[in-house]
């Protein structure tokens, strides 16, 4: 029992890992458009800056659900 409730906590933490990620992606992205507007060759710096914040989330998402992954399904 007390595994389920590990992965519980682990599910609502993921989705709060989700929910900040979303957004902080709204205001990079919204940053960004402002940036590359006054600044346009940086545009390709801000582009790889907003992918590996995607990749930093997706990792902290993956470890806080993997060690109780068949608790959860």
């Amino acid at each position: 029992m007390d595994n389920l409730y590990v992965g519980l906590a682990r599910t609502h933490s993921a989705r709060g890992i989700t929910s900040y990620a979303i957004e902080s992606l709204g205001v990079v992205a919204a940053r960004r458009r402002d940036v590359v507007e006054e600044y346009p060759e940086v545009a390709e710096l801000a582009d790889m800056l907003i992918t590996n914040l995607v990749r930093i989330m997706g990792g902290i998402q993956n470890s806080v659900l993997s060690d109780h992954l068949d608790t959860i399904v």
